[in-house]
């Protein structure tokens, strides 16, 4: 359902609602609700992914108020939540209202599910109050949520002249250019809001997670910082503090945010467990990192579940942490786990391939190696094979892998220079000099002797002093066989 930016006057009504809602249930009275009251607090639990409990607010709402479109409409939402498209769509289908544009939003919403993006279209087009606050906003939120955050530009372009000082138009203006990569332009309209309302916690989170995507991390602290004093409860912005002091390296600080942010139920433990073993893994402290991966393991599989998407990433840390404390056997085993969650992917193939390489078992690395390429022969495969080949020295088959990459790839970021380096280490001048004017920072020697030369003598200015005489040697070399071709 289309989630908007919270605002702070109806976040207040909506909290007096809820404790009033709750207080009720404590107490086991039947108290009576208006029947849109009770679909905004299902809304609301929804929101926060509190799925069971939007049910049962939904269920006490519509014994009170049977049929009632909001609730029904809310029903309809939550099960799109929960991934129930053809209950939605059966529900959807049974409301009287066909032509109210909420039915219509809610329609839109499950044919952009279902990928029907052109029939999505033609049916939002034939809203009659396209012109009105709350449809432009419910629309731009529905293609936002959705994935096509450039079809709510034009709508929002089309209010910008009428509602350019609405505080809930300049939140979906926010959001929206976030969520096309408009990082400047984002940071502008959240700052918009921030002068509206200074103390609104979740507009300096929006801010936050802006300079985040720019990863302009002291800014991102910054505007976290006011976020929490706006609200120090706010489980995002402790978790949104988390990510930005795992990327300054600051271990310690970094556990104690997620586990803020796991307190305030902003993730689930599975995943704060895991982004705290990544955090310990990042640090080298393989034990912490271990405990942390499985506690996430447990609490994912304690059900009996297998098929959730981070298992795999889950097993292959483990793997890679065991591998470091020499646990091998073990390490294979998580691998094997792995596999067996999603066994089309290619990263247990190659983990499993680089803890061999730990081993000294090169022939069984290349053959899990050969394996993840079946799976996956794009460039991004033959690049980490080679970082990996790299990583253990073994310089011709990492030039190899990432010269496979680059007939793929002819545009890969960085590759050139790799290359250039590895034909250094390698003393193949002819392929150095290839790569290294292909790259789009060439290695400067000129400059680079001077710095070392600066800094006195050494054995490094040395070598790289006879590698530019072996390279000139080169180039006379060829010169001379040109000038006698012409002769």
């Amino acid at each position: 359902m289309a989630r908007k930016n919270s605002l702070p006057g109806k976040d207040a009504e909506l909290s007096k609602l809820i404790a009033q809602y709750e207080a009720m249930k404590a107490e086991e009275k039947s108290t009576y609700m208006d029947g849109d009251q009770l679909a905004d607090i299902a809304d609301r639990y929804a929101i926060e992914q509190r799925f069971q409990e939007a049910q049962e607010v939904i269920n006490y709402g519509l014994s009170l108020h049977p049929n009632n479109t909001d609730l029904l409409i809310e029903q309809a939402y939550l099960y799109l939540d929960t991934q129930k498209i053809q209950e939605a769509s059966e529900l959807t289908d049974s409301i009287a209202e066909t032509y109210a544009s909420e039915v219509k939003i809610l329609k839109a919403e499950i044919l952009l599910n279902q990928g029907k993006l052109d029939a999505a279209e033609l049916l939002l087009a034939t809203l009659e109050d396209q012109d009105d606050l709350d449809t432009i906003i419910e629309v731009s939120y529905l293609y936002i949520d959705m994935g096509y955050s450039e079809k709510a530009l034009p709508w929002l372009t089309k209010g910008l002249p009428k509602y350019s000082e609405e505080e809930d138009f300049l939140a979906a203006c926010a959001d929206c250019y976030f969520a096309e990569n408009q990082f400047e332009r984002a940071e502008f309209f959240y700052n918009k809001l921030i002068d509206l309302c200074p103390f609104h916690a979740p507009y300096w989170l929006g801010l936050a997670k802006s300079y985040f995507a720019e990863q302009n991390f002291a800014k991102t602290l910054e505007a976290v910082d006011f976020a929490l004093a706006a609200d120090e409860h706010f489980g995002e912005a402790h978790l949104m503090r988390a990510h930005c002091l795992f990327h300054l390296d600051n271990e310690a600080e970094a556990v104690a945010a997620y586990e803020k942010a796991l307190e305030y139920k902003s993730l689930s433990p599975a995943f704060a467990y895991m982004f705290i073993g990544l955090v310990y893994s990042d640090g080298n402290n393989d034990e912490k990192a271990i405990e942390y991966f499985s506690r996430s393991i447990s609490e994912l599989t304690k059900d009996g579940e297998t098929d959730s998407p981070i298992l795999p990433d889950l097993y292959c840390n483990q793997a890679l942490c065991l591998s470091k404390q020499g646990k091998y056997e073990e390490a294979h085993k998580f691998c094997e786990e792995a596999k067996a969650c999603f066994p089309d992917d290619c990263e247990p193939y190659l983990i499993n391939g680089r803890i061999y390489m730990a081993e000294g078992k090169d022939i069984k690395a290349k053959e899990q190696w050969e394996l993840a390429l079946t799976y996956m022969p794009d460039p991004e495969t033959w690049h980490q094979i080679g970082t990996y080949y790299l990583e253990y020295n073994m310089l011709e088959n990492a030039r190899f892998c990432l010269e496979e990459a680059l007939k793929i790839n002819p545009e890969m970021e960085g590759i050139n220079e790799e290359l250039a380096s590895i034909c250094i280490m390698l003393k193949d001048h002819k392929a150095f000099y290839k790569y290294n004017q292909l790259s789009k920072h060439p290695i400067n020697f000129d400059t680079l002797c001077e710095s070392l030369a600066d800094k006195g003598p050494s054995q490094l200015l040395d070598e790289l002093q006879n590698f530019l005489k072996e390279i000139k040697e080169d180039d006379s070399a060829k010169t001379g066989t040109n000038d006698q071709k012409e002769s």
